[in-house]
């Protein structure tokens, strides 16, 4: 291996730590008093949700344990076909039909449309069905947003019960990376985009903005979301969600888990800023080098002597390694067997890359929760 080569992939492992360097939370201030009581009289959350009979119930579990409670509770029924509207009545939550979707629109905006129409809260919620929140979440949600305003959101703690659900761990380190809110930068530049599954904003300035409507096309409408308010001049903030706000993606096996994120990385790479969008790839062709470099270590390297390539390659393995892990830590719940192994993982996201490739540029159609994306 060749010096060049070797500083090369020091490089690009030193533009992980550029990218994810701190991961901030939710503000632990508590909301008390006669300020913060009347506050949570104009809280609406609203959950869009389509089959989501299985992870619903953690969901409203949790809302019903809260320290604080909200206004009000809006589920929007975007055309379920399993139990979704009877498990939401059976914790007592307004259920509002979606109806049929127009022409243009992708399922969630419309739903969150829906919901946001309904609302009477003078704050507006949006959570995902899949999340779950520690007891303390609104109380902190509403800490948060009272010290920022503007739009605060939140990438939920990724938790993992079985081990297919590993095979998430690049993507969800690419997602972390993508609207550059937790570079080393910090916040001396605005995020250029916002997390969907817990998005917090002022009722009023989301429907003079058109809020979901403005993105309607969007299937992956994140992103957008947060660029549009911030071309609308509101203050952008992005939070991790460990120790608060938590989700379990894809339970329902690996076939979901191939289509979902298949159809974020088609309609969500587009979104990330082109430099920080190279920077993540410089830093995957490293992780993809440290495991070409250590292969080439094992067939060639001779371990008897001191400068053998098999002792270059096993380090810079170890670093990408031990920093995948690090990063594994504060995003979810990854285990250390992933850190280590991690080819496995990223060969996952290679293959899924390809498959995007494939029905992106050329099938030009994605399916998702039982519909067919058609790609413009």
């Amino acid at each position: 291996m060749s010096i060049i080569s070797i500083v090369y992939q020091l490089i690009f492992w030193l533009m992980g730590f550029f990218l994810l360097w701190k991961i901030p939370r939710c503000r632990q201030v508590p909301v008390s008093g006669e300020a913060g009581d009347r506050g949570l009289c104009d809280f609406s959350i609203i959950i869009p949700a389509r089959n989501e009979e299985q992870t619903l119930p953690y969901l409203l579990e949790s809302l019903n344990a809260q320290s604080i409670s909200p206004k009000e509770i809006i589920l929007v029924n975007d055309s379920s076909t399993d139990a979704t509207e009877e498990v939401a009545q059976r914790y007592d939550v307004r259920v509002i039909p979606a109806p049929s979707k127009p022409d243009g629109w992708s399922g969630k905006s419309w739903a969150c449309w829906t919901g946001a129409q309904a609302a009477t809260g003078q704050v507006l919620l949006f959570l995902d069905a899949d999340v779950r929140l520690a007891p303390s979440a609104i109380a902190r949600l509403w800490s948060t947003y009272e010290h920022d305003g503007g739009l605060v959101s939140v990438q939920p703690y990724h938790i993992m019960e079985k081990v297919y659900e590993q095979l998430s761990g690049f993507f969800n380190i690419v997602v972390m990376m993508g609207p550059n809110c937790f570079s080393l930068l910090g916040r001396r530049i605005e995020p250029t985009g916002a997390f969907g599954p817990c998005i917090l904003c002022d009722r009023l300035k989301y429907l003079e903005i058109e809020g979901h409507k403005a993105v309607k096309k969007k299937v992956v409408e994140d992103l957008p979301m947060g660029k549009l308010f911030k071309a609308a001049g509101v203050r952008n903030t992005c939070y991790g969600g460990r120790n608060c706000i938590s989700f379990r993606m894809y339970p329902g096996g690996l076939k979901p888990l191939i289509e979902g994120w298949t159809k974020s990385m088609i309609f969500g790479a587009g979104e990330i800023h082109p430099v920080f969008l190279l920077l993540i790839i410089f830093w995957l062709c490293g992780c993809t080098a440290a495991v070409r470099g250590l292969i080439s270590g094992l067939l060639d390297g001779n371990p008897l002597f001191w400068n053998s390539p098999l002792y270059t390659g096993v380090a810079l393995y170890l670093l990408y390694a031990g920093q995948i892990w690090w990063m594994f830590r504060r995003i979810g719940r990854f285990s250390i067997v992933n850190a280590l192994l991690y080819p496995l993982t990223l060969l996952f996201f290679h293959l899924l890359f390809v498959l995007s490739f494939v029905q992106g540029a050329i099938l030009r159609r994605v399916r998702w929760r039982g519909r067919n994306l058609h790609i413009g």
